[in-house]
């Protein structure tokens, strides 16, 4: 055969795409194989992703446990500061309690 027919000659897989693309093949073994790899690798990665977020978690739980109070003295003193706030408006507590520490700190103004 001359080099003309080498580039016509049909391969083996050239064969094969041939009947892929037609749809003849049915649930091959090769198939079969690879639909259970791709299953298998989808449960171990999320085996994998618990696996880290559950590290991540036990790690880092002194974080969550940090945040948490800081949102809570937060949002105390916040309380505190509104309640003085509407204590200073009805009453005159706190302009009595300023000039009590004035007099006692002996602060200087010029």
């Amino acid at each position: 055969m001359g080099k003309k027919n080498k580039k016509f000659k049909k391969t083996k897989h050239q064969n094969n795409l041939a009947e892929l693309k037609s749809g003849n093949i049915a649930n091959t073994p090769v198939r079969e194989l690879t639909e259970d790899l791709e299953a298998k690798s989808e449960i171990i990665k999320k085996d994998a992703t618990n696996n880290e977020e559950e590290e991540l978690n036990r790690q880092y739980d002194y974080v969550r446990r940090d945040v948490l109070k800081l949102g809570l003295v937060i949002s105390i003193l916040v309380l505190i500061f509104i309640a003085i706030y509407f204590v200073s408006l009805k009453t005159s507590l706190l302009q009595t309690a300023g000039d009590w520490i004035y007099q006692i700190s002996h602060f200087q103004i010029q």
